[in-house]
């Protein structure tokens, strides 16, 4: 069974002079209510650990952010439950644009891997863009470990048992593994953590054979010997590391959108200050600094309209729902 992870084609950001008009009398509109916008430090949850993915592209974000908008930006840490527990917060805050979430690819999954949430991840949350995607996601053991390719892990999970690590049940690394087992054959077993850092030691360790993580959570072990690299999933090889085999050679029918980052808010915060933050992620995509930053952990900027992440949202939902089942991670 082929899946298609379909992208949305991004329009050219409006031209400069118009750009600013708008943000112009977004601004005036959201004075007319009361003191302009931002007024006071925004916060933005990410609803992971420290040492994630998506806890690097915003920390990349934040200090761009602040000098174009001219507010202070504080990243703050809420994980728990597979990310429900600190999107629920940003779901139920009070939709003034102070509090915001930074979302990531775990967003698409959430829906389709667990059940009650306490939130609607398309109707609770005002989309306001992307900022960052990146390469997608590296398969590691641990250096120690005699596997030293993919072929020799499929094989070695049909005579002992072999465990694997992620970050938690319905997980975007829970689910790419589970669809490497269902694409090769592979018996394996999973073992959650709390969080992505707990996971990846683990595997350094050998305390499990192996985990799927974004290059951000690995590179640094993998450049000091801890873990060893046995497969990409990506559409091309991975630039860092250009040797890797990419999985599909292995299960052409493996695919998966690779990962991306963007900022969420509350439903019903106002089209005004949803052009403001929108105008001000364009600005910061534009910067040369932001993108130095982002590329120091394998991610590239990347920029949209409320509306685009809106359609790229629903289309990646879908995707990841369509890898859910196949991998039998649909809540029950």
């Amino acid at each position: 069974m082929r899946f298609h992870f379909g992208t949305v084609r991004l329009a050219p950001a409006a031209p400069a002079v118009l750009l600013l008009l708008a943000l112009s009398g977004s601004a005036t509109s959201v004075a007319q209510e009361g003191r302009a916008y931002p007024s006071e430090p925004i916060r933005i949850i990410v609803p992971f650990g420290p040492a994630s993915g998506p806890d690097f592209a915003i920390r990349a974000l934040q200090a761009s952010l602040q000098d174009v908008i001219k507010q202070s930006v504080r990243v703050e840490n809420r994980p728990g439950a597979n990310s429900i527990i600190g999107t629920r917060a940003v779901a139920t805050s009070a939709p003034d644009g102070y509090t915001l979430l930074g979302a990531s690819t775990g967003f698409s999954t959430i829906a389709s891997t667990a059940a009650q949430l306490g939130f609607d991840p398309l109707n609770d949350f005002a989309p306001v863009g992307l900022t960052a995607r990146s390469a997608g996601y590296l398969l590691v053991v641990s250096s120690k470990s005699t596997i030293t390719s993919m072929q020799e892990l499929v094989a070695q999970s049909k005579k002992t048992p072999v465990f694997y690590g992620s970050p938690g049940i319905g997980n975007t690394l829970h689910l790419a593994a589970a669809l490497f087992a269902e694409k090769t054959g592979g018996a394996f077993k999973h073992v959650p953590y709390p969080g992505v850092a707990d996971a990846v030691l683990a595997a350094a360790r050998g305390e499990v054979t192996f985990v799927f993580a974004t290059p951000p959570a690995v590179m640094s072990q993998i450049q000091s010997g801890d873990l060893r690299a046995i497969g990409y999933a990506g559409s091309s090889p991975f630039a860092e590391l250009p040797t890797v085999p990419l999985i599909s050679s292995l299960a052409p029918e493996f695919r998966l959108a690779e990962p991306w980052s963007g900022i969420l808010a509350p439903a019903k915060t106002s089209d005004a200050t949803v052009a403001i933050l929108n105008g001000a992620l364009r600005d910061v995509a534009v910067l040369p600094k932001y993108a130095a930053t982002l590329q120091a952990g394998g991610y590239r900027p990347e920029a949209s309209s409320p509306a685009e992440f809106r359609a790229f949202l629903a289309q990646n939902i879908a995707d990841w729902r369509a890898a859910a089942q196949a991998a039998g991670a649909s809540p029950k």
